[in-house]
């Protein structure tokens, strides 16, 4: 853990649990380096082709109507940028998968690829 650099843990919803599912929602949320919370948070639902699963739908609740008017993926790396220039002046350590790293860490990187190869380190934490 960073004593000088905030923690971001990033959670995702998706279509559902296979590889080939997207990502519909990202939350993002900043610690303090001793691991309290912070005000600096990020959400917003991607747009996606993908139909919603059943099941995934019985957990996150997101409909085709919610989605409509959400970004694609190029806008959201575009909101994220700003907010990230923003919040952490271009600074990221140590991203943190909410629930299931490995899960969330593998969608993250496919949909914000380009987006997050900018940074020198990546370092994914698992519980």
């Amino acid at each position: 853990m960073s004593d000088k650099y905030p923690l971001v843990c990033v959670d995702v919803e998706t279509t559902g649990l296979s590889q080939e599912d997207e990502v519909v929602a990202i939350s993002i949320r900043l610690l303090n380096p001793d691991g309290t919370p912070t005000h600096d948070e990020f959400f917003s639902y991607v747009k996606s082709d993908r139909a919603m699963s059943e099941g995934a739908y019985q957990v996150n609740r997101i409909t085709p109507e919610i989605l409509a008017d959400a970004p694609d993926k190029f806008q959201l790396c575009y909101k994220l940028k700003h907010w990230h220039s923003l919040v952490l002046g271009g600074t990221l350590t140590c991203p943190m998968g909410h629930n299931y790293a490995g899960f969330d860490k593998a969608r993250v990187e496919r949909l914000l690829g380009d987006y997050l190869v900018t940074y020198s380190t990546i370092i994914w934490m698992t519980p």
